[in-house]
């Protein structure tokens, strides 16, 4: 089934959809170009259509406000180091909670690293490494998602499960791509946003030996607004055509607009959910100072908005390290659910992060410890490996939090493994 853009329902998406025309035929007046797209909308002509589209009733007003915060801190070496809290307001037709929860936030596209702190307030977890214009521009792009959600109803996948009943065989040409589920209809939609120059053929092949539909809305997308090619792919056409619809609706965050407040960098905002609750600023979440010594394990760093990174505070011996290393780069885990072979990835991240702070001197000397090595044969025994590791670890640190949770990691993967 080839790709086909929706047709229009309002008089902005009949204006919109009149310039795109107008870009493809270049012979066309702007006249002809609205005549022709309300005609295919089923009207006379253009005044035809701006007559009885104008006696539609409007949408009502926004009544909610949700606010999108981030810290910021520009790369200069500049001082005083320009910093910041940049706050966004955002006005909705539908309470904030109600168009994601908790646990769906961290799935949706441009909302990845943003936590809920009250039920209108999204805050961003790390600080962005960017300057104040490219910070408000990050956090219209989050804005877009609500506006999204607010539209079309969907919800972000958030399971392996959920986003596998879409379909195992990937769209050729797939770039940036994000799921979403219905929950009038549990059916799950792929929103695919390449750069324009994908093979548009193929991919109506692909999809019509799949019984798959794939839609072109009448917007701007997510990912990249103005740049990337928005797609929608399913297996129900109904859906895809009542999602396209709904997306038709204006572009409230513009490169020049800010409907927002600044702050200092060290300032909280404080929503008005929280302020009507009586509520104080919440503590923003901060790593230990580095070096703090604590239950046997220590602070050696992390960044502002999360928690801070632990190891254990007396160092394993640089042999054990050696041998660690060597069980790791040697072998294959290939055969390991992903789950597991995430986890044997988190362990081998963090003993490396571990070895560099407790032998820095040996360390400058040694580039192959954890990465880097190549093993001339790779063993298959993934568990009699993870099984090795686990005993150089209890051997070489002595009992704290850190090493608990790195071993109960690989206690983990074995018992998947045992499955």
């Amino acid at each position: 089934m080839q790709s086909a853009p929706s047709l229009p329902s309002t008089l902005d998406g009949l204006k919109r959809q009149a310039k795109t025309l107008r870009r493809s035929n270049a012979d066309l007046t702007h006249a002809e170009a609205l005549d022709r797209v309300a005609r295919m909308m089923g009207f006379n002509n253009y005044p035809d259509a701006q007559r009885r589209l104008s006696l539609v009733a409007p949408r009502p007003t926004p009544v909610y406000e949700a606010f999108l915060s981030a810290y910021w801190r520009e790369r200069t070496t500049a001082r005083p180091r320009p910093m910041g809290l940049e706050t966004l307001r955002v006005q909705l037709s539908k309470p904030l909670a109600s168009l994601l929860s908790r646990h769906e936030v961290d799935s949706a596209r441009n909302l990845e690293h943003f936590r809920l702190v009250e039920e209108d307030h999204l805050e961003r977890r790390g600080d962005l490494m960017l300057d104040q214009i490219d910070v408000r521009h990050s956090l219209g792009r989050s804005a877009r998602t609500l506006l999204f959600l607010q539209a079309t109803g969907l919800r972000p996948a958030t399971t392996r499960a959920q986003r596998k009943a879409w379909g195992a065989d990937p769209l050729p040409e797939r770039d940036h791509y994000s799921f979403w589920i219905d929950p009038s209809t549990n059916g799950v939609v792929m929103l695919d946003e390449p750069y324009p120059h994908v093979d548009v053929q193929a991919r109506a092949k692909w999809a019509a030996a799949r019984g798959m539909q794939i839609l072109a809305p009448d917007w701007d997308g997510l990912y990249s607004p103005g740049n990337s090619k928005p797609y929608l792919v399913g297996k129900d056409g109904e859906l895809l055509k009542r999602l396209a619809a709904a997306l038709e609706v204006p572009d409230l965050f513009s490169k020049t607009s800010w409907m927002g407040t600044s702050l200092p960098y060290r300032d909280r905002f404080v929503s008005p959910a929280r302020r009507a609750k009586g509520k104080p600023a919440s503590a923003r979440t901060m790593p230990a100072y580095r070096g703090s010594v604590r239950a046997g394990a220590i602070a050696y760093g992390g960044e502002p908005g999360y928690k801070g990174k632990w190891r254990p505070e007396v160092p394993m011996p640089f042999e054990l390290h050696e041998q660690a290393s060597k069980i790791l780069q040697g072998t294959s885990f290939n055969d390991v659910p992903i789950r597991g072979a995430n986890l044997i990835d988190q362990v081998r991240s963090d003993l490396e992060d571990w070895v560099l702070a407790e032998h820095p001197l040996l360390m400058d000397q040694r580039h192959d410890i954890y990465y880097g090595g190549r093993a001339e044969t790779l063993s298959t025994d993934a568990r009699g490996a993870l099984v090795r590791l686990k005993m150089i670890l209890e051997e070489g640190y002595a009992d704290c939090p850190p090493r608990r949770q790195m071993l109960q990691k690989i206690e983990k993967v074995l018992s998947m493994m045992d499955r």
